[in-house]
């Protein structure tokens, strides 16, 4: 994988961190965070105000989220040349953010 590849990998992820953190504080408008004393009353308020905005919001975060895997690609990919022999930790870490994107 050559560097420019490389470098266009990291900005889809830097990007797409970005929509999802936007996403989070804009579209769902979960900053900040709900006081963890809400009652119950409170706390179903809280979903049906916004009910469409916050499903929007969700669906957003998780298309972005999946553009993190490119991300992960280029990091396993520095870590692969720099581990000699059987890259143990590079597949860990693979599996890790594979899994991390799926789930």
């Amino acid at each position: 994988m050559n560097a420019r590849n490389q470098r266009t990998l990291i900005w889809v992820g830097v990007i797409m961190a970005n929509v999802f953190t936007l996403s989070f504080v804009y579209l769902m408008e979960f900053w900040p965070l709900p006081e963890p004393t809400f009652t119950a009353a409170q706390v179903l308020e809280l979903y049906t105000r916004h009910n469409l905005q916050l499903r929007f919001g969700v669906v957003v975060m998780c298309l972005s989220s999946c553009f993190m895997l490119p991300w992960t690609v280029v990091i396993l990919a520095q870590m692969a040349r720099l581990e000699k022999g059987f890259p143990l930790w590079t597949v860990f870490a693979g599996i890790a953010g594979g899994l991390g994107t799926w789930l």
